[in-house]
């Protein structure tokens, strides 16, 4: 279960690196019963969004991680939802995918293997995966939410965007790992 308790990313794990095995889920299925694979074989990227169902600063992102969704979707970044609250229902998460305007494919991460493998300790938080699997960003979407009771309105950064537009032009991603504020992953 997604807890309750608002977390930053780096809570205990600061030092943390970026993975350095490749990730690969090649049998997995979506809430609808379809198959997915991460990374994406066909894609020049695969993007992973960690949300969960009851997570407010997950659900408030919302809007933008169907904005990036769409826009990158024309650049050929597969996305996909991983939720990693193992207590939830299929037809919750589509629910939740229809509620919110979603249009990626989601999945439970019933044994918490996406989470473990990318370094990912709460939602909303973003990974980027190559297409040999490897985690080429991890953290947040922009700055909406800077630390816990601070919000701008509009954000400064959109880390997430500049993590993407730099992978895509072949570039060295600059920030590949930021700070996340969110609700902390149970394990």
């Amino acid at each position: 279960m997604v807890s309750l308790l608002i977390g930053a990313f780096f809570g205990g794990q600061q030092a943390s690196l970026l993975p350095t095995k490749a990730v690969s889920f090649p049998n997995l299925k979506d809430a609808t019963g379809h198959a997915i694979q991460i990374p994406s074989p066909s894609s020049k990227a695969t993007l992973l969004f960690i949300v969960a169902v009851d997570c407010p600063i997950a659900n408030r992102l919302a809007p933008e991680i169907a904005r990036i969704t769409k826009e990158y979707e024309k650049k050929s970044v597969q996305t996909f939802l991983i939720y990693p609250d193992v207590s939830r229902k299929n037809q919750e998460i589509t629910k939740h995918i229809r509620q919110f305007g979603l249009s990626a494919p989601g999945f439970i991460d019933l044994k918490h293997l996406v989470v473990k493998a990318s370094g990912a300790s709460v939602t909303p938080q973003a990974i980027l995966i190559d297409p040999k699997g490897f985690v080429r960003y991890l953290g947040r979407i922009n700055d909406t939410f800077e630390e816990h009771g601070k919000t701008n309105a509009k954000p400064k950064t959109k880390d997430l965007r500049d993590a993407l537009d730099q992978f895509l032009a072949g570039k060295p991603i600059v920030n590949p790992i930021t700070q996340a504020v969110g609700c902390f992953i149970n394990p």
